[in-house]
């Protein structure tokens, strides 16, 4: 037996005329008509990829339906809490008919839409109810009230106002409680 000494690429190839010479198809030329594997791992990452789109389409309309009833519900509580403090008004004008001094309570929710807000007496005409951002509003004139009214106040840990009124000043203040909160 003799022995050649061959580079690495003329024992292939000589591998490879041998498996001719048999009638099978050299290992380099199966591999690259073999297609088949290549395309099951594109088919998962192309499945992969539309399912994660898919999440991030679902995800940002469901936030965005989300949001648009938050705004829809929130311009609607707004004006329930306007309402509700030019109710507290009247009534602390019809009080101070009767006493000298007096306060009526109010409780309102601590948040409007997961926001913040302010109420407002402008001019001596008007309550106002505004988010901190000045996004969204609601006020409400009033008319028949034989006094002064003042108040600004913030609701941010909310929940109670009261009207404090005094006939002898001819006076209705807007004023929040101050609240203890126990952690």
């Amino acid at each position: 037996m003799k022995i050649l000494e061959s580079k690495p690429s003329d024992q292939r190839s000589a591998v490879s005329n041998q498996l001719i010479a048999e009638g099978r198809k050299p290992i380099a030329s199966q591999l690259s008509q073999n297609t088949k594997a290549a395309s099951v791992i594109l088919e998962q990452v192309f499945i992969a990829l539309f399912g994660i789109i898919l999440l991030v389409l679902v995800v940002v309309a469901f936030t965005s339906v989300r949001d648009k009833a938050i705004d829809h519900i929130s311009g609607d509580q707004y004006a329930t809490v306007a309402n509700t403090v030019h109710s507290g008004l009247l009534l602390a004008s019809r009080n101070m008919k009767i006493s000298e001094t007096g306060v009526v309570f109010l409780d309102i929710p601590d948040r409007i839409g997961g926001s913040s807000y302010r109420i407002l007496v402008y001019n001596n005409a008007s309550i106002m109810v505004q988010s901190i951002s000045r996004s969204k509003n609601s006020s409400v004139q009033f008319f028949n009230v034989n006094a002064n009214v003042f108040g600004n106040e913030t609701a941010t840990g909310g929940g109670r106002v009261y009207w404090e009124y005094n006939r002898s000043a001819r006076s209705i203040t807007l004023k929040a409680e101050e609240r203890v909160i126990s952690r």
